[in-house]
């Protein structure tokens, strides 16, 4: 039976995962590196206009099966498939993030050699890759590693002994192989649309990935710090002891009586 007490209890004792405290982070490929300077590809431009995100799926591929060799069939797992992934990019005013996406559609196909021409030997270059009109690039110019990270909610001290940086403790961390962009998406443009602002959402394929848990296993409280190890996310120290009372002073010699 449904008790909204235990349910509360049970709220107060794990707490919950909010999604709006995540970051996501790519370095570019090798290829694109070169250009970082040139165009200004900050790390922050990348991490910072990450808008949404999405954590790494996987689907167990299937073959039906008799369950006895003949008769009722049953599904049996034979083998896996990691689902794609989702980065929305909020678009700078100066469109270093479409030209990032850009030429890196260049790099893994260079569509942009032909330039409408029918002659298509003439080399093309973009970063420190020099290729011909629709030549496939090697995956190991194009491909990189993406990261996301998702934050907690703490909510304890944040001044004296034991303070910790509001939020900013990673609970679970996502880093995915072998990464590059699938889709360099259409943008929809309209008049009628004043207050829009420009977004990107770009679908990424990766190889495989792996998933830290850095305070799984350890105790929960609301108000206070879980603890695996890391200094930053250690509940705060209790206080000190108070100091003991100062023992009394020996009692002097007696007084001599006078005659």
């Amino acid at each position: 039976m449904f008790n909204i007490a235990n349910f509360k209890s049970g709220i107060e004792q794990h707490g919950v995962v909010r999604n709006n405290r995540f970051v996501a982070f790519f370095a570019l490929p090798t290829a694109l590196q070169p250009l970082q300077t040139q165009y200004g590809y900050e790390n922050q431009l990348i991490s910072m206009r990450c808008e949404t995100a999405q954590l790494p799926g996987l689907n167990l591929t299937t073959i039906d099966q008799p369950r006895i060799g003949f008769g009722p069939t049953e599904a049996v797992p034979h083998n896996l498939v990691f689902d794609d992934i989702t980065l929305t990019f909020v678009l700078d005013a100066q469109t270093k993030l479409h030209k990032l996406f850009y030429d890196w559609f260049n790099v893994i196909v260079n569509f942009q050699g032909s330039r409408g021409q029918s002659a298509l030997d003439v080399p093309y270059t973009i970063g420190n890759k020099q290729s011909r009109a629709f030549e496939v690039g090697y995956k190991s110019d194009f491909r990189t590693d993406i990261l996301i990270t998702v934050y907690d909610n703490y909510q304890g001290p944040t001044e004296g002994p034991g303070a910790v940086e509001y939020g900013n403790n990673p609970i679970l961390t996502v880093k995915m192989f072998n990464a590059y962009p699938k889709t360099l998406p259409t943008q929809d443009l309209s008049w009628g649309t004043n207050d829009e602002i420009m977004r990107m959402s770009v679908p990424f394929s990766y190889t495989d990935f792996v998933v830290e848990y850095p305070v799984a296993g350890t105790s929960f409280r609301a108000g206070t710090k879980v603890s695996n190890g890391d200094p930053r996310i250690t509940a705060p120290p209790p206080p000190p002891p108070a100091p003991a009372p100062a023992p009394a002073p020996a009692p002097g010699p007696a007084p001599t009586p006078q005659p």
